[in-house]
């Protein structure tokens, strides 16, 4: 496969996305081989058609670019298409946001597209998951770049937001597309919280949940588009939970990185669509190849009710 060739769904109609998060690789680190040793093992045993980098890929002080391409090589190796998206600590080293964002898209097998320039964004864009024997879209994926930090500090501390012109890009995005979406984001939303606070759950918070202090109402977008079904994201280290709010799953996935903080083992999330249903299915695969925390949409949402 090559870049920008569709993604489809398979002969069995089924369509898997594994989701590595905070990666968080370093320069000279002497976890890297255990790193990539657990992309590939979760690559190996899951064999999914879409690989999703959800931000905090890199965080190094020097290298940023070759850390880049070093993240990258698994899915290369195999052939796995892949989509990134930024988080808040990747161009905190010696690389600018625009330089990542021009070499992750860059790199063999990459979808990744930095969006409308006047988003202010690097990587927002969206991707079509065809039906088996058509053209025709049979799922959407949206991808959105949460930012960095605040941008009105002192007045407004904490994480940035999406802000509303993105959340306008969004809904003209999904205009007229009349199937199932998932959407992908770094930073939480602040209703994971009241997702949470509800107690149909699964997996485990053992962390804050760092969201944005203001609320920009791109949850609300969401709800009335109707057609999405997930939202997934990473940041916080120590929380891998699945929660329902008001017919969406918002789900946190599970960190990759060895240079960072973080109690829960090493995995990453999977998902997987079925062709034809306003459903999916997700669950961790660790480190040890153990599966944890499976659910479904469905019946998150109606565990919630």
């Amino acid at each position: 496969m090559t870049k920008r060739t569709a993604l489809r769904f398979d002969a069995n109609h089924r369509f898997k996305i594994v989701q590595f998060t905070d990666i968080h690789w370093k320069d000279a680190s002497p976890h890297e081989p255990r790193l990539l040793a657990v992309m590939e093992s979760v690559l190996e045993r899951e064999n999914p058609d879409l690989v999703v980098l959800t931000g905090d890929i890199v965080h190094s002080p020097t290298r940023t670019l070759d850390g880049c391409r070093t993240v990258a090589a698994p899915m290369i190796a195999r052939g796995i298409p892949w989509a990134p998206i930024l988080g808040n600590h990747d161009d905190e080293g010696d690389a600018s946001r625009d330089d990542i964002a021009a070499c992750l898209e860059s790199l063999p097998l990459s979808l990744m597209q930095r969006g409308p320039s006047e988003l202010g964004g690097h990587g927002n864009y969206a991707l079509d998951v065809l039906h088996t024997g058509s053209d025709h879209p049979a799922a959407r994926l949206c991808f959105l770049d949460s930012g960095t930090y605040s941008p009105l500090k002192p007045r407004v501390g904490g994480y940035a937001w999406i802000t509303r012109e993105q959340i306008r890009w969004f809904e003209s995005a999904s205009r007229g597309r009349d199937v199932p979406s998932l959407v992908f984001i770094h930073i939480p939303l602040p209703e994971y919280l009241a997702a949470w606070e509800k107690g149909c759950t699964v997996g485990t918070k053992n962390e804050t949940i760092c969201a944005p202090e203001l609320n920009s109402g791109f949850f609300a977008a969401l709800v009335e588009d109707s057609r999405v079904l997930g939202v997934f994201a990473g940041h916080d280290h120590d929380n891998d939970f699945a929660a329902d709010l008001q017919g969406i799953s918002l789900c946190c996935g599970r960190s990759l990185g060895l240079d960072t903080y973080g109690s829960l083992a090493r995995g990453a999330r999977v998902i997987e669509l079925t062709e034809g249903a306003a459903d999916f299915t997700a669950w961790i695969r660790e480190e040890s190849g153990a599966e944890a925390c499976r659910f479904s949409h469905s019946g998150l949402a109606e565990s919630s009710l």
